[in-house]
């Protein structure tokens, strides 16, 4: 189901939308905010691509936005990292949108009161937990807005898969208790049809 859901989400375009009458500025800010995707690391398909192949699946995605600037000459502060802009405005810049593995997810940060989720932290081990906050993210739920872990169709998989697991656990403790040690005794003696039974 994944790489179909992958292959369908090839056929989708990301766009950004300007008011019914767009003013100049709103043509200069959709024509950045284009062209901010396309510059990306992996382009919007990646995105896309990525977002297909999780999000329904488990619920949710969390994705950081590594801020760069748009000038081919500046060099990334992290070390080994290869992005270059390919525009020369000096204009802030997206170099990615790095993927946060729901294995590295510890915990929300959220406010009590609202429940409104200001924050992911995540531990990727060996390495220290690290709040990654919410206006430096994409966060997207399936199912269930309301809900920060959204709505994820695998929950009453996993469910069913726990109930008979469980159900193999004790069957397979019994079956090993009871070979050759079960013994019993009838009260009178057994019909073909008990021993059938049996």
């Amino acid at each position: 189901v994944r790489p179909a859901f992958a292959a369908l989400a090839r056929g989708i375009k990301l766009d950004w939308e300007t008011p019914d009458k767009p003013s100049a500025d709103d043509k200069k800010a959709q024509e950045y905010a284009r062209t901010l995707f396309e510059d990306m690391e992996g382009g919007p398909d990646l995105l896309i691509e990525t977002i297909a192949s999780y999000v329904p699946f488990m619920g949710w995605g969390w994705w950081e936005v590594v801020a760069g600037v748009r000038n081919p000459a500046w060099r990334p502060p992290d070390k080994d990292d290869e992005w270059r802009s390919s525009y020369d405005d000096g204009l802030p810049a997206i170099r990615r949108l790095a993927w946060r593995d729901h294995a590295s997810f510890e915990q929300w940060e959220a406010d009590d009161k609202t429940g409104k989720v200001w924050g992911l932290r995540q531990h990727d081990w060996p390495n220290p937990p690290v709040v990654i906050p919410r206006d430096r993210s994409l966060h997207l739920k399936f199912g269930a807005p309301v809900n920060p872990v959204g709505l994820s169709p695998l929950e009453s998989v996993w469910r069913v898969e726990r109930i008979k697991y469980g159900l193999e656990m004790i069957q397979g403790i019994g079956y090993e208790h009871a070979a050759g040690y079960a013994k019993f005794t009838t009260a009178a003696a057994l019909t073909a049809e008990d021993k059938t039974n049996i």
